[in-house]
């Protein structure tokens, strides 16, 4: 009797594996070629997308230094100017003292 249910018992168990093994879906090699594709393009995406970041980045860094490089110029220039006008004034100063003094 014992022998009798031991079988019933493996044969159910034996079943239930089997049916546990025919509801996994397995995948084709084309299948897992298709995904390997779509998994390489998702990643050259990315990489893409990273790469345009990178460079936008740089651009954003050289166009801050340009700016920074023409305040700087202009104000040497707007120094230059000034230290213009007060040699200029000097020497006006020093024609009237001169004009004065003749």
């Amino acid at each position: 009797m014992t022998r009798g249910n031991q079988r019933e018992t493996d044969r159910a168990r034996s079943q239930a594996r089997a049916a546990k093994l025919a509801t996994k879906v397995k995948t084709s090699a084309t299948d897992l070629t298709k995904k390997k594709e779509s998994d390489a393009d998702a990643l050259r995406a990315k990489q893409k997308a990273a790469e345009e970041k990178r460079l936008a980045e740089q651009q954003e860094q050289l166009k801050a230094v340009e700016a920074k490089k023409q305040a700087d110029l202009a104000a040497k220039q707007a120094k230059i100017k000034e230290e213009a006008e007060k040699q200029k004034q000097k020497v006006q100063q020093m024609q009237q003292e001169m004009s004065k003094s003749s």
